[in-house]
């Protein structure tokens, strides 16, 4: 049975892109931890409070994690789609020693970004793909909300569609 994992938080450290060989071929892994968190916003104060969360080991493979690697950073607030699982080891050394370590991983089948915290997003045209005149759809009609047409491109793109 798989376990199903949907969530959003911080990554705490920049991601690192890996090439892994999976079946002979050199396949992309992006792996970056992120603090998963319970927050909630005081009422009266308007300050975050902390209500508890855990940390996730994240791997997300593919071209999507090449894509993600240019603009993932730490600190960036992301949701991520996939299966979760959980791994336990006792330490050998450090001051953790002989005590038994709980890992949470997640291998990622969508890793976004929340729109918290950002300014401005620069789009690259599809490549192979001719450009098209704006102000019309792809069936030739004239639409009079292209950036609705082109958010609606991009996400198909990204999601490989």
């Amino acid at each position: 049975m798989k376990n199903f994992f949907f969530g959003e938080g911080n990554i705490g450290r920049d991601p690192v892109l890996k090439y892994v060989p999976v079946k002979g071929v050199q396949k992309p892994v992006l792996e970056f931890d992120m603090r998963v968190s319970y927050d909630r916003q005081n009422p009266e104060t308007g300050d975050y409070e902390d209500n508890g969360g855990f940390w996730a080991s994240v791997s997300f493979w593919g071209k999507r994690a090449e894509a993600a690697n240019k603009i993932l950073k730490s600190g960036v607030r992301v949701f991520v789609i996939g299966e979760i699982s959980q791994d336990e080891f006792v330490a050998s050394k450090g001051e953790r020693e002989g005590q038994t370590i709980c890992v949470t991983n997640v291998s990622a089948s969508h890793v976004g970004l929340s729109l918290l915290g950002i300014e401005s997003i620069n789009l690259t045209s599809r490549k192979n793909k001719p450009p098209q005149a704006a102000g019309t759809s792809q069936g030739g009609q004239s639409t009079t909300d292209t950036t609705e047409e082109e958010y609606a491109r991009a996400y198909a793109e990204q999601s490989g569609q």
